[in-house]
């Protein structure tokens, strides 16, 4: 188990909102209690608004009643790992950002779990301002992606829009032209 009592956390960084209803909602998923609370008042610290999970499947379930932006999972767990975590997250909840932490961290794991959706992986013992700057990056990616979608779509219909307006000005041009329509039609 990893001695976390030692550990500063963080201040809090003055812009960030108070863990509240407009917090940034972060949900932390690791099997040892002391690290998942110590995750929790980290984040929590910072004023996001934190969820905790114990294994996958809960955390599955917390995903689907009341997704996170985060998910911040340790990888060695019983049941459905963190590995399998990311990829059910992934793949079930595409806006959704997760993040992994592990005690026995390779390199071809963590291009593996990159391969799998997890947006960075850290390794335990993870000091403090790590896990929050990556948490707050992984949020800034999240809502990058959601304004990206959102621009995508407002641009696709601005271009419905201009194509109705083009139709509507060809049927405007042979309505105040009623001689040429008469001539074609004859």
């Amino acid at each position: 188990m990893t001695d976390l009592t030692h550990v500063p956390i963080p201040s809090r960084a003055p812009d960030r909102p108070e863990g509240g209803e407009g917090a940034a909602h972060v949900l932390v998923v690791d099997d040892q209690a002391i690290v998942r609370e110590y995750l929790a008042e980290v984040l929590k610290s910072q004023g996001y608004r934190v969820s905790q999970a114990a294994d996958g499947l809960t955390a599955l379930e917390l995903v689907r009643k009341d997704p996170p932006l985060v998910v911040l999972t340790d990888l060695k767990m019983r049941g459905l790992d963190g590995q399998g975590l990311v990829r059910r997250v992934r793949e079930a909840f595409p806006a959704v950002v997760p993040v992994a932490i592990t005690g026995f961290g390779t390199v071809q794991h963590a291009v593996d779990l990159m391969r799998d959706g997890a947006f960075d992986v850290l390794t335990k013992p993870c000091p403090a301002n790590e896990i929050v700057s990556t948490v707050a990056k992984a949020i800034e990616h999240q809502r990058a992606l959601a304004s990206n979608a959102d621009l995508r779509e407002r641009l696709r219909v601005n271009e419905k829009l201009a194509m109705i307006g083009k139709l509507a000005a060809g049927v405007a041009h042979e309505l105040n032209n009623p001689l040429d329509a008469t001539l074609r039609c004859v």
